[in-house]
């Protein structure tokens, strides 16, 4: 059976609480193929803070037009641009001849929490989610013994609650 979305696990935002729906295991091994294939979105605060480390907007957006993408709620929209990518290799223009990250240490929100994703249960609970058949490779689902999905989780509930309690 192929899974195309699969729920990881549900976080509680109040107490921090994780429970865990299915195991997978993930370990980023640096292929650079989610710098390739996807079109990656930046909100304002995410340019400002490239901006703010040297590099001009020229260099790294598509356009200067806002984009609108669906929020994680019903009715919610996010004002977003999208991140250039080089010519003919498609690859992100942060994306160094090594496979690593030239803004790291300040990628956008979408990049650190690929190959997953989140969606609002309510105003506490936030199911994870990954995308089994993404351009990602080191993504595998359904190990029961030996997932990382409490890890994963944990690192996700660090990136979220600075983005949701930070609001």
């Amino acid at each position: 059976m192929i899974v195309r979305d699969l729920p990881v696990g549900r976080i509680n935002l109040d107490t921090g609480a994780f429970q865990v729906l299915n195991e997978v295991e993930f370990a980023c091994k640096s292929s650079g193929d989610c710098c390739r294939m996807n079109e990656i979105p930046v909100t304002e605060g995410e340019i400002e803070a490239i901006q703010e480390h040297g590099w001009e907007l020229d260099q790294f957006l598509v356009s200067l037009s806002p984009v609108v993408i669906p929020g994680k709620t019903d009715g919610a929209r996010i004002k977003s641009y999208i991140l250039k990518k080089k010519p003919f290799s498609r690859e992100c223009v942060f994306l160094d001849e090594h496979n690593r990250c030239k803004i790291h240490e300040y990628k956008p929100f979408a990049c650190r929490m690929y190959p997953f994703s989140y969606e609002v249960i309510d105003k506490n609970q936030i199911e994870i989610r990954v995308h089994v058949q993404s351009v990602c490779r080191n993504v595998q689902a359904g190990m029961t013994k030996n997932g990382n999905s409490m890890q994963i989780m944990k690192g996700i509930f660090s990136l979220l609650k600075d983005k949701f309690l930070s609001e």
